[in-house]
């Protein structure tokens, strides 16, 4: 008798321990979701603006230029409580920029709400005087959204996104310091040697590359952050070789 009711009640908090991870993967799951589609009702109903960016057809300035105009634009920070997310949807606001190559013909774009767009202007200016903003169509206006069996210019797409890894934000990449002298005179200028790729494409491809630059100051994510750099660290003085390795790998 003992050994049956060992048995059932075994199979009782299997069966209730079960019940609870599948309610809370259910749970989590239509949270993802209802905040996807709150979300995305409140980004639909956003007045945003496409600008045309004409960059300077010589520019010897500092990179610290360009970095103090992200500064700059990260103004638009704007803390979101869960109140304001759940019920209207609100979400941290973003810039996104473009670089479109049509068969080596260079473009540039920004897209953002419109009302960035005098910060927007006023950055770019602060740092970049002869740069030119102009407002403009989307590019993409026209683009097909299915392209089974499309005909045309354009008949293939693909597409993919680059996101930091696991512990690729405590091993960024080189900074800007890293590709200039003290003079302000450049060493090498990574950005110029994507343009070179970008301008020696086949005249019938088209290709986009798109930078979403979004400021955030989450405390959750700034507390997760410090204590993967804590634990980092304190595995790193255990093993020096290491370091050595992930600092080699992630020199380039």
């Amino acid at each position: 008798m003992f050994l049956v009711n060992l048995i059932i009640s075994f199979v009782v908090v299997a069966t209730l321990g079960g019940l609870y991870v599948v309610v809370k993967r259910y749970l989590e799951w239509y949270d993802d979701r209802f905040l996807d589609v709150k979300i995305g009702g409140w980004v639909s109903k956003q007045d945003n603006v496409v600008v045309q960016i004409i960059p300077p057809s010589n520019n010897e300035r500092s990179m610290a230029e360009m970095e103090n105009f992200f500064i700059n634009l990260a103004a638009i920070y704007s803390k979101k409580s869960k109140k304001d997310q759940y019920t209207e949807g609100k979400w941290y606001e973003a810039f996104t920029f473009e670089v479109h190559s049509r068969g080596g013909q260079i473009n540039f774009y920004g897209h953002f709400n419109r009302n960035h767009l005098p910060l927007f202007r006023g950055s770019l200016a602060a740092h970049y005087p002869t740069a030119s903003v102009i407002e403009s169509s989307d590019p993409f206006e026209g683009w097909p959204t299915e392209w089974k069996g499309q005909v045309g210019p354009y008949t293939d797409l693909w597409g993919t996104d680059i996101n930091y890894g696991k512990d690729d934000d405590l091993h960024p990449l080189k900074s800007w310091t890293e590709f200039q002298r003290d003079d302000n005179t450049p060493i090498t200028d990574p950005f110029s040697t994507l343009l070179t790729g970008l301008e020696n494409i086949q005249p019938e491809d088209y290709i986009v590359l798109q930078f979403v630059l979004r400021p955030r100051s989450d405390s959750d994510v700034q507390k997760k952050w410090k204590k993967n750099s804590k634990t980092f660290v304190k595995n790193s003085k255990k093993m020096p070789t290491l370091i050595l390795m992930k600092k080699a790998e992630y020199n380039y």
